[in-house]
């Protein structure tokens, strides 16, 4: 039996029955690399279910796919991933691999990031298009294809989440100043205006932590903001409707 455990987005999340379910596995593994699972979570977490954890980072999940359905048909392997395990493509293509080979799968839910972000907005969760994500820039890799994403859902007056690209050995997103630089390329290629230093965005740190941070900013701004380390995501509204509009002034432009 192979179970995927959602954590949510902090520790205190997990249900009693991801516990439950949780002490009945022959084995557990604590996937690391997409999210911000710590070191003091991970015990924590041992701690709570009388298990050690196996660690898996992308390497290691994504090529020893085929041995944890192997484990899985002969004994009940936990996979334990923060939010919501069916979010992501990876973990879905685990749950395809476990259909395929006749591995009896069970998925326990969580709060995810992508709808606890639109929650957060105080946008309506039904006006959000596509997803994309804004890939840290290296010497060699600079896309900018997620202003086609942005503009087509600006098109039909749909809202866009983006998501930051999160270094898990650093705990952080790229800066906001870094966001800034990527931002101005892709307005320079496309040059349709919908990255102009008037936008404003909404953006979002550290969801569901202490240390949260909801901001409303223009794209010119970005330069002067810091976070500092944790997953970081942005919201770039369409047009507001009206109560979207009572809502974003309330919370956000409170003197």
């Amino acid at each position: 039996m192979l179970y995927l455990i959602g954590l949510g987005l902090s520790k205190g999340d997990i249900s009693a029955k991801a516990l439950e379910i949780a002490k009945k596995c022959d084995v557990a593994y604590i996937e690391r690399y997409t999210g911000r699972i710590s070191d003091d979570d991970v015990n924590e977490l041992s701690e709570s279910i009388g298990k050690k954890f196996k660690i898996l980072k992308r390497p290691s999940f994504e090529d020893n796919v085929a041995e944890l359905i192997a484990e899985a048909a002969e004994k009940n392997v936990g996979v334990f991933i923060e939010g919501d395990p069916l979010i992501a493509t990876t973990h879905k293509i685990l749950f395809i691999e476990a259909k395929t080979h006749g591995v009896e799968i069970k998925v326990v839910h969580s709060v995810s990031i992508l709808t606890a972000a639109m929650g957060e907005s105080m946008l309506d969760f039904y006006r959000f298009g596509a997803v994309c994500t804004i890939a840290d820039w290296s010497e060699h890799y600079r896309p900018v294809s997620f202003y086609e994403t942005i503009e087509r859902n600006l098109g039909m007056n749909l809202h866009s989440i983006l998501f930051l690209d999160f270094d898990e050995s650093e705990q952080a997103s790229p800066d906001l100043r870094r966001v800034s630089g990527i931002f101005k390329a892709a307005e320079k290629q496309y040059g349709r205006g919908i990255l102009n230093e008037e936008r404003e965005i909404i953006i979002l740190h550290n969801v569901e932590l202490d240390t949260q941070k909801n901001l409303l900013a223009k794209i010119g701004e970005l330069d002067d903001i810091e976070l500092g380390r944790g997953p970081t995501l942005i919201v770039i509204p369409a047009k507001l409707s009206d109560i979207e509009k009572e809502l974003v002034d309330a919370v956000y432009r409170q003197e």
